[in-house]
């Protein structure tokens, strides 16, 4: 896209909030699916959330709005029915909110185009644009990922071990599956905030790549409770991306460092 048209984040989600699960579940997976359209849209600008096809039976607190675009302070539009307006509006800025999801996009230009110019200084002339919609797929590797988790005697939270499986492939797709395992690690900590964490890698066909970052926020520490299992010949792989300390060659070694057991 040309550096002179600005790249606006837009995702449309549909269904019924609480249908088949938890309505929090539900409004994690719309942040989280907001959260990597964002790391996909390099330059991008705000976010459109086109909740329109969701059904709210209650008033309920949506925290959906991805915390990257709230800390950089960029603007933000929820894209909601006429008749929910009163059961979202507790959610987000009144500005924020819109019913007519064409005009979304001439305001977050509008908007961004000021901020660039002069805080200050208002345009004198508002134009509506026209959006140029690119689709861009979050279905970005085949890595498998399973997740279990359990309480430890008298634990206040759970601890979690968490499965990896598939081939890191090369080049700019194993980027692409670097970008998938961050996501999957932080979306699991974020859902379950484990006070422990075992990460097996030993079926997951990875010989190198600089874009692997296996270590979720929550243990960014070199000191967390986080511990990876690889198989003896993975270990030299992974040199530079664990630290050797938290590495080990079975799941029982991993736990008993950690203090407990399956």
């Amino acid at each position: 896209m040309p550096k002179s048209q600005t790249q606006i984040p837009s995702i449309s989600f549909f269904g019924a909030l609480g249908s088949e699960t938890s309505i929090e579940k539900d409004i994690c997976f719309i942040r989280w699916r907001s959260e990597e359209l964002i790391s996909l849209v390099k330059g991008g600008k705000g976010i459109v959330l086109d909740l329109r096809q969701v059904a709210f039976d209650t008033s309920v607190e949506l925290d959906v709005v991805p915390p990257v675009i709230r800390n950089r302070q960029e603007p933000v539009r929820v894209v909601v029915r006429t008749e929910v307006c009163d059961i979202v509006k507790g959610s987000f800025f009144p500005n924020e909110i819109a019913t007519d999801y064409e005009s979304v996009f001439s305001d977050l230009a509008f908007e961004l185009k000021n901020y660039r110019l002069d805080k200050g200084r208002q345009m004198q002339q508002r134009q509506q644009l026209h959006p140029q919609l690119t689709p861009i797929s979050l279905d970005i590797s085949s890595i498998n990922f399973e997740c279990y988790t359990w309480r430890y005697e008298q634990d206040s939270s759970d601890s979690a071990y968490v499965v990896f499986r598939g081939q890191y492939r090369y080049g700019s797709a194993g980027a692409d599956d670097a970008l998938f395992i961050k996501w999957r690690l932080n979306q699991f900590c974020d859902a379950i905030e484990p006070n422990r964490l075992i990460v097996d890698l030993r079926e997951l066909d990875y010989q190198w790549g600089d874009d692997l970052s296996l270590y979720p926020f929550r243990f960014l520490d070199p000191e967390s409770n986080i511990r990876f299992i690889l198989t003896p010949q993975q270990v030299s792989y992974y040199e530079s991306t664990i630290y050797p300390s938290n590495i080990y060659t079975d799941e029982v070694s991993a736990l008993s460092d950690l203090g407990c057991w399956l």
